[in-house]
């Protein structure tokens, strides 16, 4: 090899156009780059869809320099996963993490998972972070509150005590009826809370109790509440249905039922009365 060739190869430019080429390169580069902040940053600026592969081959000390691995972050949050241990446990690090990528919480220590104050802070904004919280914190009631005030799905995170917690439910099913398929088993055979679901989302009548699912009432009340339900009902009551609007037939039968209910207990009234005399 020429002298000149030596000294072109240890000029960064060279480097900087080979890897421009082929980014996977960079784990062959001398140690001297990967340790080179503005080398690094270059090659970043340009292949910013490879931020992570380069991120992963920079030196431990770019790893562990602060301002460094906030860029990283705030460019792209999966990059935490390459931080050194003591800025996975950095709340600004994490924070910024967190805000830029969904699920980067899982790269964090265990720390901040399992620090209340520091949780309540991303789930107002990023709330699927709470699939890699501590089980601590699955139990707090504001956290889980804040969560599925954000996105009802959310409530797949709580402990089963919350998924039974009327105020708690009801948050999370306003948001996203579906969510009712994440509530306690006493929660989706509640009638009250079933028909707020099915108001929120049709489908979220798949989701209530059988008890519910095969009460003729209850499948009147829930086509009042939402047309769409009438995909899910029962061949049967389809049939009967037929070409009507859902909600009519549901009007008609729950005003028939009502009214079949009124004499049904003055009957038993008069009956009640006979006996006593």
């Amino acid at each position: 090899m020429k002298k000149e060739e030596i000294i072109i190869k240890k000029d960064p430019s060279y480097y900087l156009h080979q890897l421009k080429v082929n980014i996977y390169g960079i784990s062959y580069i001398p140690d001297e780059l990967k340790n080179d902040k503005d080398f690094i940053l270059k090659v970043i600026k340009s292949n910013p869809e490879e931020i992570l592969t380069v991120v992963k081959n920079v030196s431990d000390e770019l790893k562990s320099n602060k301002s460094f691995m906030l860029k990283m972050v705030k460019e792209e949050g999966s990059a935490l996963e390459y931080a050194s241990k003591e800025l996975k446990d950095d709340e600004n690090i994490v924070l910024a993490a967190c805000r830029n990528r969904e699920h980067v919480l899982y790269y964090a220590s265990e720390r901040l998972k399992n620090n209340k104050e520091f949780i309540h802070k991303i789930v107002d904004f990023s709330p699927f972070q709470l699939a890699f919280v501590s089980e601590r914190i699955r139990y707090d009631k504001q956290i889980i509150k804040s969560a599925v005030k954000v996105n009802g799905f959310t409530l797949q995170f709580a402990n089963d005590g919350l998924k039974n917690n009327l105020e708690i439910v009801e948050l999370a099913i306003k948001k996203d009826g579906k969510a009712i398929c994440f509530a306690s088993e006493s929660m989706k055979d509640n009638e009250r809370i079933a028909l707020m679901a099915i108001t929120s989302d049709h489908l979220a009548f798949q989701h209530v109790s059988l008890r519910l699912k095969n009460d003729k009432i209850f499948q009147a009340k829930s086509c009042l509440a939402n047309k769409k339900v009438i995909d899910y009902l029962p061949e049967d009551i389809r049939n009967e249905i037929g070409n009507n609007d859902p909600q009519k037939w549901a009007e008609s039968y729950l005003s028939k039922h009502d009214l079949e209910s009124e004499l049904r207990t003055s009957l038993e009234n008069k009956i009640i009365k006979k006996i006593k005399i």
